[in-house]
């Protein structure tokens, strides 16, 4: 079996880019000051946008621990691989 390596690599950076992008506090900042605003929602609303929130948090949570076992399993593999 062919393994790319340059298109693991690739993928990778990708992720990096992408975990760069959602640890940026530009967009939260933006959303707190708007939820500031007096009169910014009704109840309905306020429900919505918390519970978007708290799924982001939970899937956040998730990739967090599948970084974790990415790596945990991959430190795995490679001392497997160096004693063969």
């Amino acid at each position: 079996m062919h393994h790319d390596l340059d298109k693991l690599g690739r993928q990778f950076k990708d992720l990096d880019s992408l975990l760069s992008r959602l640890a940026a506090a530009e967009r939260r900042k933006e959303l707190i000051r708007i939820i500031k605003v007096p009169g910014w929602t009704t109840p309905a609303e306020f429900l919505l946008v918390s519970s978007i929130t708290q799924s982001i948090t939970a899937q956040l949570k998730v990739l967090e621990k599948l970084e974790v076992h990415l790596l945990e399993a991959s430190q795995i593999i490679g001392k497997q691989e160096r004693q063969k």
